[in-house]
């Protein structure tokens, strides 16, 4: 492995212990503050780029430096030997044990988006409107820089995200 690769799997390892440790802190009120889901969601961002890009680098020897993160997963998914089932699975485990709770359980009003919270794909596009915007959008990582008039909570099932990219972390082709 090479210094770069080893790089990338430090620190998307340590981005998903930052963003597990920030997810558990605070009161079911703090969780829906911006102060709480911007570095949440900014450090699972991290990780799962992070991730992918060392999945692809070791996989196919390319590296990329886009931060899109529906980008970097569609080349992941590629090499992936069954992405349907992957993704099955993620979300089969995700509805056992990761029921969205108060205020979210109520933005999942329709059964569309019940069953969508449980999509890993779905979750991650979601993700990736906070973590990532066009180049010239003055919303841009908006998770990096939040203000205190942005409210806007994305109703993502971090938990789902989370598996998937230490799923991935945990994988043969990712250990190459």
């Amino acid at each position: 492995m090479s210094s770069d690769q080893s790089d990338l799997d430090s620190y998307a390892q340590a981005y998903l212990l930052a963003f597990e440790a920030m997810y558990h802190f605070g009161t079911e009120e703090s969780r829906g503050h911006t102060y709480w889901f911007g570095p949440v969601y900014h450090n699972l961002g991290m990780a799962a780029e992070l991730c992918f890009k060392h999945f692809l680098h070791t996989n196919s020897g390319t590296f990329d430096r886009t931060h899109d993160l529906c980008a970097l997963y569609a080349g992941v998914r590629k090499l992936l030997p069954d992405p349907i089932s992957f993704e099955r699975d993620l979300g089969e485990v995700a509805k056992q044990w990761c029921e969205p709770s108060g205020d979210l359980k109520a933005r999942l009003t329709t059964k569309e988006a019940r069953v969508s919270y449980y999509v890993f794909w779905l979750q991650l596009s979601l993700l990736n409107q906070t973590y990532y915007r066009d180049q010239c959008s003055h919303s841009r990582f908006k998770t990096r820089y939040p203000t205190p008039t942005d409210m806007t909570y994305y109703p993502i099932n971090c938990a789902l995200i989370a598996n998937g990219v230490r799923a991935l972390l945990e994988s043969e082709q990712y250990q190459r």
